[in-house]
């Protein structure tokens, strides 16, 4: 397997980030901005956007912000490019994504994926999420919105 390094995003990852989302499908066939989506990450939480390299070529990235009041973490995001499917990416950068949560003191992480969304359901059951509720009507398409929660601390 090819040498992934996960580090914090840098400002010019954005069109290598803006190159992945391009070529990904949104479950309510929603445009993609990476410049938004990182903008928004950045307000809400610097420290919590990674990325996956080898060899200085972007080859996904990840979004989890920690909401201190509450003790959480939401993973926003998780987006690996095509070809690097099946190679533990998207392990990795959950991973990454779980040790910043952790850091922070966050109870729980969760993130919401589209009810339809079979491969990205099947990715959070075999890292331990587990469905917890879902929300109606949740993308424009009139999609679910399906809620994956994984307990970070053992009570």
């Amino acid at each position: 397997m090819e040498d992934i390094q996960i580090r914090n995003f840098e400002e010019y990852d954005i069109s290598s980030i803006q190159e992945i989302l391009s070529n990904l499908q949104s479950p309510s066939s929603f445009e993609y901005n990476a410049t938004e989506i990182i903008s928004r990450a950045i307000k809400d939480d610097p420290e919590g956007i990674f990325v996956a390299c080898c060899d200085d070529k972007i080859l996904g990235f990840a979004i989890v912000v920690f909401r201190e009041s509450y003790q959480i973490a939401f993973l926003d995001s998780i987006a690996v490019e095509q070809e690097s499917y099946g190679k533990g990416i998207s392990e990795k950068l959950l991973e990454r994504c779980i040790q910043r949560a952790k850091a922070e003191g966050a109870r729980i992480i969760y993130t919401q994926i589209a009810n339809n969304n079979k491969n990205a359901i099947a990715f959070y059951h075999r890292c331990k999420f587990k469905p917890s509720g879902h929300i109606p009507e949740f993308y424009r398409k009139g999609l679910d919105a399906i809620i994956m929660v994984k307990k970070l601390v053992v009570e």
